[in-house]
């Protein structure tokens, strides 16, 4: 059991016998109070009211006899003996009615009785004496009757008296007989009180000499603790109790005393490898009141080699204060930085310049916060300082230096300007021979395509001239037949047709190089339908396509308009064709070209691929680069260039080349179908 439920038993015990004896007491002292007081006030106020009964009895006894010897008329007498003996009537009465009003015992009650009677006698006695008066003095039978209700009177006075003496003697008995009951009951009380403290005492002693022997044994314990042996064992008790607690707490105390020692002595360790450290860093390690003069409570050694004061000068400002050595010019950014910093909770890095003890100006910087502390709830300054003044005068050398660079870079930077100006200017000629390159290829294509049908047209025509000469001929000579008339009709329309046909297509061959003529370098924005542009485009193309036997396949929406740049598709369609041409179908013939269009949202997409030779990645990564060839023959490498430019820069777009050696390649181009203003 607990020693703190011991203590609880015995306080609920004792408390419980002392209550029991307190009210037992007080109960007795009450009930015997209560019990005397009764009797006693039954007592005085019985007597009082036997003695005021018995005196007015008397009284009215005597004015009674008095009145009856007065000589006075009969008239005068009768009434005052009436009056009298109603007066004494009314005292018998009372004394009847005093059982109602008192406790009387059985005996009493009789004695009452017996006294009322005697009363009653005495009463009818004075009436026999009172009747009949005579005139002048009172008869013999009077004086009988008188001499009665006398003997009657006293002998109810003497009932009265001894009842009045017995019943004082009852009361004392009575009392007598609580007084000892009283005595009796408090001295049981008081044996039990006795029996209270004496098992109080005993409780305490046992409970005590437990306690002594457990204290004294963790005394002991924590009298080595105290001398830092945690080497001691700590007693264990089976009991259920507080001492177990405590033991327990006590061996809790010694694990963590150990472990108390073990972390002292890893914190002291820290401590030198930390001063070790310090002392190797180049600048101060500080922790600095947050204030104007930043007051350092704590500056490591280094501090000596940064500032010329020790920190024993430095640390609680004994000589000078850390803000007092910032250089003036410096001081207040210094200390508006540290206090927006703190105020927004993070670190803050300054630059700024100290004056050392010898007057001298160094560059340092400074890394820190603020760190509060969890009992006070005051803030500190913590940091590093260190001596960047190498570091800043070869920042201002770097500087003149790159000064200097720039001023050297300005000069070298115009002198690039001019060669990317000229540059550009001979890109733009190269370009441009380029373009009249592709022109004049495709002008040879097309003078081939219309020497044919001319030379047929021409030929018809020299036919139809020898015909219609012998026709002629023959008219003159009126030798004409109507079968030859016929024959020579015959002959005159199919030559006719056969021009017809001929310079229809020499009209439409040339129609389409005015086509890539105007658009070539045509830059103005138009509505125009794709598929027919394409298609007037790709006649231009077809002499340099079929005479290699290559074949393009084009499947483009009819009613696909575009507000674009035709030009521009004008640059990327020849150039994609004859790239193919003269690379890709290098050796290869019979090519196949497929050109692919549709369009959804505005967006334009087409799909141009070839099947000829591909290229690799290294190519592929590099294809639209301007001078770029892969082709062993002599080439510009600017055409995929322009078809890049043209895509990018003028249809505001974007073009994915993808192949791979030996199958072809493709190019996706992706544009506005209809460009803004």
């Amino acid at each position: 059991m607990k020693v703190k439920t011991q203590y609880l038993l015995i306080s609920l015990i004792t408390a419980a016998l002392v209550g029991y004896v307190a009210v037992s007491f007080f109960a007795a002292q009450g009930s015997q109070t209560v019990k005397l007081t009764n009797i006693f006030d039954s007592y005085v106020d019985l007597a009082d009211t036997l003695t005021d009964y018995r005196t007015e009895l008397i009284d009215q006894h005597l004015a009674l006899f008095a009145n009856l010897s007065r000589e006075t008329d009969r008239a005068q007498r009768e009434t005052l003996l009436r009056v009298g003996i109603g007066e004494a009537e009314r005292i018998v009465e009372r004394i009847s009615h005093l059982r109602k009003r008192f406790h009387f015992s059985d005996s009493e009650l009789v004695r009452l009785d017996r006294t009322g009677e005697t009363l009653n006698q005495y009463l009818t006695s004075l009436s026999s004496a009172a009747h009949p008066l005579s005139e002048s003095s009172i008869t013999g039978s009077q004086l009988l009757h008188l001499s009665e209700a006398n003997t009657h009177f006293q002998s109810a006075t003497a009932q009265l008296s001894a009842l009045l003496r017995d019943r004082q003697q009852q009361g004392l008995d009575q009392l007598v007989a609580i007084q000892k009951q009283t005595d009796s009951r408090l001295f049981d009380l008081g044996l039990l009180l006795l029996a209270t403290i004496v098992f109080i005492l005993l409780g305490s002693w046992l409970i005590s000499r437990q306690m002594g022997k457990s204290i004294g044994r963790l005394v002991a314990v924590l009298a080595e603790l105290s001398h830092g042996n945690t080497d001691i064992r700590v007693p264990t008790t089976q009991a259920d109790n507080e001492f177990s607690e405590i033991f327990k707490a006590v061996q809790a105390f010694r694990e963590t005393l150990i472990n108390y020692h073990d972390s002292q002595l890893e914190l002291d360790t820290r401590s030198r490898e930390l001063e070790r450290l310090l002392s190797t860093i180049p600048g101060m390690a500080y922790r600095c009141e947050k204030n104007q003069q930043r007051n350092l409570l704590m500056a490591s050694a280094g501090c000596l080699d940064l500032t010329g004061y020790s920190p024993q000068q430095l640390n609680n400002s004994q000589e000078v204060s850390f803000g007092e050595i910032i250089h003036p010019d410096d001081r207040s950014r210094v200390l508006d930085q540290i206090e927006d910093a703190t105020n927004n909770q993070r670190a803050y890095q300054l630059t700024y310049r100290l004056i050392t003890q010898d007057q001298q100006t160094r560059w340092v910087l400074e890394r820190g916060m603020e760190v509060y502390d969890d009992q006070t709830a005051e803030g500190t300054l913590e940091g590093l300082v260190i001596d960047i003044t190498e570091r800043k005068q070869a920042e201002e050398e770097v500087q003149r230096l790159n000064n200097q660079l720039e001023q050297r870079v300005h000069e070298r930077t115009q002198d690039l300007q001019q060669t990317v100006q000229h540059l550009t200017e001979l890109q733009s000629q190269l370009i441009e021979s380029e373009k009249q390159a592709s022109l004049g290829s495709l002008v040879a294509g097309v003078a081939h395509e219309i020497n044919t049908p001319i030379g047929i047209c021409v030929t018809a025509a020299s036919h139809l001239e020898l015909i219609t000469a012998g026709l002629l001929a023959k008219v003159e000579s009126q030798d004409l037949k109507r079968s030859e008339l016929v024959q020579f009709m015959k002959t005159l329309n199919e030559g006719l047709q056969l021009i017809q046909n001929n310079i229809r297509t020499t009209s439409d061959l040339i129609n389409s190089f005015k086509l890539m003529a105007v658009d070539r370098d045509n830059e103005e924005m138009r509505d125009f339908y794709l598929h027919e542009y394409l298609n007037e485009l790709l006649k231009g193309l077809a002499p340099r396509l079929q005479a290699k036997g290559h074949r393009v396949d084009l499947n483009c929406p009819d009613n696909l308009m575009l507000h674009s740049y035709p030009g521009a598709f004008y640059q990327i369609i020849t150039n994609l064709v004859e790239n193919s041409i003269a690379h890709g179908f290098a050796h290869i013939p019979n090519g196949q070209i497929s050109i692919e269009v549709e369009c959804s949202d505005n967006l334009l997409r087409l799909v141009y691929t070839d099947n000829g030779i591909g290229v690799n990645d290294e190519v592929r990564k590099r294809i639209f680069e301007p001078f770029f060839s892969a082709s062993a023959k002599r080439s510009k490498g600017l055409g995929l260039n322009i078809v890049y430019n043209s895509v990018t820069q003028i249809l505001q777009g974007h073009i994915h080349c993808s192949s791979e050696p030996g199958h072809g390649i493709c190019f996706e181009i992706e544009a506005p179908a209809r460009l803004n203003h």
